[in-house]
């Protein structure tokens, strides 16, 4: 049987802890969120899959998020997202606010 000291124990349960806080924090963002006017649409999907709809033309892509920001990739160019504490999106001028539709 193996024994772990109090300090071990306790930086074993704070790394568990962290792993699961990160993990948690990106897949709450899964969801579709669009434009007030319906123009801009991004689909976030589980395993860091997107789709990114502007007027119409979709294109697959991929994400991955923080606790702040949210990096989209489509077709090898970037693009960063503010995440709001209202749970809200705001991408580059073109794109404006992004709120959660599903």
């Amino acid at each position: 049987m193996i024994r772990l000291s109090g300090s071990a124990l306790l930086l074993s349960s704070l790394s568990l802890l962290l792993l699961l806080s990160a993990a948690c924090g990106a897949s709450g963002l899964e969801g579709t969120y669009s434009t007030s006017a319906g123009n801009v649409v991004l689909e976030l999907r589980s395993g860091g899959k997107a789709n990114f709809t502007i007027m119409g033309e979709t294109q697959a892509c991929t994400w991955k998020a923080d606790d702040s920001k949210l990096l989209l990739t489509c077709k090898g160019d970037s693009v960063n997202f503010v995440r709001h504490d209202d749970g809200s999106l705001s991408g580059p001028g073109f794109v404006g606010q992004m709120k959660r539709s599903k």
